[in-house]
């Protein structure tokens, strides 16, 4: 009797440890989502994020939260090497993984056009100072590349496709619905970054473009915006 109550305080005892990662993971997501509703989003609590997603095997939410992070810091090390670890675990090639997001953020040319909006008052102040074709020029210039920079930026966060990551693997369908004929015989993996380029009328399909140049629909909960 008692060696068969010890199996059984083993075998739950092994169910609970199976149990216990998920809830692990659930915690600390719950953790950092709650700083990120409190906090303005940033480099460091996403690469947090993804770390965490990282040490409980889901490879792709990393890769998801890694790129969010480079967004904010392009050259951050920490999600660089989650990035090439997760597509390493996937096993994602590089015509996968090719950056469906533009060299250029939106942020990135905002930020550039208030530099060179500043430098254009700036030189302006000092042309009321003093008269100079050469600082006339300059501010000229100035104005014009921060022009250049607004429509880049407007450009980028309205009109190009948005930069995405599958999270889950999904066929490609001609049409919005699984009605609809495949576009290849081939899912696309999870992991792989695609361009999201409109959403159906009921919001349930995207249309997407994949790094080799496929376009199709897929369904929007195997998605998520980079």
């Amino acid at each position: 009797m008692i060696k068969w109550l010890v199996l059984l305080i083993a075998l739950f005892g092994v169910l609970g440890a199976q149990d216990r990662p998920g809830e692990e993971l659930n915690r600390r997501l719950e953790s950092l989502f709650a700083l990120e509703e409190e906090k303005s989003p940033s480099a460091d609590l996403y690469v947090n994020i993804a770390d965490t997603f990282y040490q409980f095997g889901q490879y792709p939410w990393t890769l998801l939260y890694s790129e969010r992070a480079l967004k904010y810091s392009p050259g951050n090390l920490a999600a660089l090497e989650l990035k090439r670890q997760s597509q390493q675990k996937l096993f994602l090639d590089e015509t996968q993984v090719a950056a469906a997001r533009p060299l250029l953020q939106p942020g990135t040319a905002l930020a550039a056009f208030f530099v060179f909006l500043f430098v254009f008052f700036a030189l302006a102040s000092l042309y009321l100072w003093k008269k100079s074709d050469a600082i006339l020029w300059s501010g000229a210039a100035a104005l014009i590349i921060s022009a250049l920079f607004l429509l880049i930026a407007i450009h980028l966060q309205y009109f190009s496709p948005l930069p995405a990551i599958i999270v889950n693997s999904t066929a490609v369908y001609r049409g919005e619905g699984v009605d609809y004929p495949f576009v290849s015989d081939h899912p696309l993996p999870a992991g792989s970054k695609v361009g999201v380029m409109e959403t159906s009328d009921d919001g349930e399909w995207l249309k997407i473009e994949a790094s080799n140049g496929m376009i199709g629909f897929i369904p929007i909960k195997v998605i998520r915006i980079i």
